[in-house]
């Protein structure tokens, strides 16, 4: 029986028991910058055969690498090689950006806004209410989140402006508003316990 990710069980409390100066600390990031958490997403779908995470990494540091308000995180996939991601990031005179091997929900709690591919993190960041930018692909076919409204999709060379429009209060409202309808719908969250102790309880009972 599969219930999904246990760590939603108790979603209503994450961000009450979480200590987001902690979290800063630990990865040495600036709560005074707009985080931008780019999760990659290699092994999972398309990305296993083409480069796009490289492509959005090397794009993001040549937008955003010198800005003063904001701070690049790339989060690899658990056990991806990274040195790619590494020898690109040199290549750039940069004090904003870094790499970060750490602990998925962590890093939520504390970025400003989600940047990926087809990552199942986009699951994640919807759950911990963080506005998600999904890049777009021609002739690839990605989960319809976007056809939900509840992330926005921009293809490459529109990413940068997909970023500054996130800025906008009515944008991330309207994304807030259908997530509660879109977690409800297709993951059942928040879980009703009752009803999950109900369902266990006659399944142990078969």
């Amino acid at each position: 029986v599969v219930f999904g990710n246990p760590i939603f069980f108790h979603l209503d409390k994450i961000n009450q028991i979480s200590d987001k100066k902690t979290i800063y600390k630990k990865f040495n990031l600036n709560p005074t910058k707009k985080i931008i958490l780019f999760t990659t997403s290699k092994y999972q779908g398309p990305s296993e055969k083409y480069d796009y995470d490289i492509k959005v990494w090397r794009y993001l540091l040549k937008y955003f690498s010198n800005s003063h308000d904001i701070y690049l995180v790339l989060k690899p996939h658990p056990n991806e090689n990274i040195t790619k991601y590494q020898e690109i990031l040199r290549e750039f005179t940069t004090s904003n950006s870094k790499i970060i091997s750490g602990n998925l929900i962590e890093l939520l709690q504390v970025c400003d806004i989600v940047i990926s591919n087809f990552s199942t993190a986009i699951v994640d960041s919807i759950c911990l209410n963080k506005p998600v930018i999904e890049v777009k692909w021609p002739g690839i076919r990605q989960i319809p989140f976007e056809e939900h409204g509840v992330i926005i999709q921009s293809k490459l060379e529109d990413l940068a402006s997909a970023i500054k429009n996130m800025d906008s209060i009515e944008i991330k409202d309207n994304l807030f508003q259908i997530r509660e309808i879109f977690l409800k719908e297709h993951y059942n969250i928040p879980f009703n316990k009752s009803k999950l102790e109900n369902v266990l309880k006659e399944l142990l009972n078969c």
